[in-house]
């Protein structure tokens, strides 16, 4: 925290050489509070968790809250309070901190494309924007005592095209916050300033993907393009390599295929899976135990590893006197590393 002494000649003017008006700025702790000269340090430190990075998705880290204010300490004098009682809120780049280290996290800076900041208090003020444009700023006559607090809302969007070059593991970054209580409508010079520095640790597992073609049409029964079974290539990959097991779902909660106009005529389908197409491994609706291994390359830039195939299991006598009426479902396949 810091502060400056300010004469007053008594019409609310300082001049900046004496000690009759004195001005603060100070940020509570994460999670939000009041603030004191005897209460802050220098700067305003906190920790927070953001959660776990599932492949192929952001990361939306949320609650970062914390209060702040700005404000005079002092007498008034025998005028009106100065006018120039204004904050300003900026940030800073986001930083990466290797190893977790704090230590390094002023160094590696993450770039702005792979992250958004969105600011959704204070409320009624120009839009949050990046470093130092003094991008939120308001001017504010205060009240006698002085104890008017702003409460800061702040969420961070973390994109996966930053998130999925990380490794395996617990990663930390600094999201640093300024404030200020500026001295003049152009917000070019600070009277008082203040540092808040959260560190958010969020977790990631190992990656995986699973790419495979989500059509797989049977066709017409009994007509030229009717089929009992399709197989089809995949590609599953596991970060480094690894090994994983293969689950299932569907929306008809069940190997089967349901009428569209009449949902109590059902056709069964099986489900099998494996590296080589001539020695599939049948999966049993929710998955089994069965492992297997993936692909380095998140594309398999070898060529797709696995085989996927999707066969009715009703005979063609059965298929016969099923009502007319176009059959379908949605197979959920998830992998789970190992």
């Amino acid at each position: 925290m810091s502060y400056a002494d300010n004469n007053n000649d008594g019409n609310g003017n300082g001049n900046g050489n004496g000690n009759n008006s004195r001005r603060l700025f100070c940020f509570s702790g994460l999670g939000g509070g009041t603030c004191t000269a005897s209460t802050n340090g220098a700067d305003v430190f906190g920790n927070l968790k953001g959660g776990v990075y599932r492949s192929g998705n952001s990361l939306v880290i949320s609650g970062i809250n914390f209060d702040f204010r700005s404000y005079n300490v002092g007498k008034k004098g025998k005028g009106k309070r100065t006018k120039d009682e204004d904050w300003s809120l900026w940030y800073h780049s986001l930083g990466y901190c290797s190893n977790k280290l704090t230590s390094q996290c002023g160094i590696n800076e993450i770039p702005t494309n792979h992250y958004i900041v969105n600011m959704t208090s204070p409320q009624n003020v120009s839009p949050w924007e990046y470093a130092s444009q003094h991008a939120v700023t308001k001017e504010v006559i205060y009240d006698d005592n002085g104890e008017t607090y702003y409460q800061v809302n702040i969420n961070i969007t973390l994109k996966d095209s930053w998130l999925k070059t990380l490794s395996q593991g617990e990663h930390m970054i600094r999201f640093k916050v300024h404030g200020s209580a500026t001295a003049d409508k152009d917000k070019t010079f600070e009277y008082h300033h203040e540092d808040i520095y959260i560190y958010i640790t969020f977790s990631v597992p190992k990656q995986v993907k699973l790419t495979i073609d989500d059509q797989y049409n049977f066709g017409t029964f009994l007509s030229g393009d009717f089929n009992t079974s399709i197989t089809k290539p995949a590609c599953a990959h596991v970060q480094g390599g690894g090994n994983f097991k293969l689950s299932t779902s569907s929306r008809n909660q069940g190997y089967s295929i349901k009428g569209d106009n009449n949902t109590t005529q059902a056709i069964a389908y099986e489900v099998a899976f494996g590296p080589n197409e001539n020695s599939l491994v049948n999966i049993p609706y929710g998955g089994d135990e069965t492992v297997f291994t993936g692909d380095a390359s998140e594309n398999c830039n070898g060529g797709d590893n696995m085989n996927l195939r999707v066969r009715l299991a009703d005979s063609l006598e059965s298929l016969s006197v099923k009502s007319a009426d176009k059959y379908s479902d949605t197979l959920t396949l998830t992998i789970s590393a190992q």
